[in-house]
């Protein structure tokens, strides 16, 4: 295996506060995706759980050297927990196709918040061989 990129990202969460005071659902459409969404209109505030997505996908995008652009987009991934709390990224099936057509393998990720920051930090790697270009 060969490592892609490294990427992070810290997010106030007060900005993404005032983003949700302002936009409300709008703010959730267009940062989440449709299981995100799931998770985030059943919670009191998502404040929180907004930022740390915000941050987890830009430290996603990051990683993948690309930043958000063509099939890289806020709604083309998701981060929930796994069955032990660990947060996963699933991609869509679009952009799952064109990773793994590079030879895409993985993307780590972990996400923390304190003190009115939520911080994201991302790893993803690829299979020998793997196509260098970017997308």
């Amino acid at each position: 295996m060969i490592i892609l990129g490294v990427g992070t990202d810290l997010v106030s969460v007060d900005r993404i506060r005032r983003l949700w005071s302002r936009y409300g659902t709008r703010a959730l459409e267009r940062i989440l995706s449709e299981r995100e969404y799931l998770v985030a209109e059943s919670l009191r505030d998502p404040t929180r759980f907004l930022a740390m997505r915000f941050a987890g996908k830009e430290a996603v995008s990051k990683a993948l050297g690309t930043g958000f652009r063509g099939l890289i987009s806020l709604q083309a991934m998701t981060i929930l927990p796994d069955a032990l709390g660990k947060p996963t990224v699933s991609f869509s099936d679009d952009l799952r196709n064109e990773l793994q057509r590079r030879r895409f393998a993985g993307i780590e990720i972990s996400l923390a918040d304190d003190g009115g920051w939520a911080l994201a930090f991302a790893i993803a790697w690829a299979k020998e061989g793997a196509d260098p270009e970017r997308f």
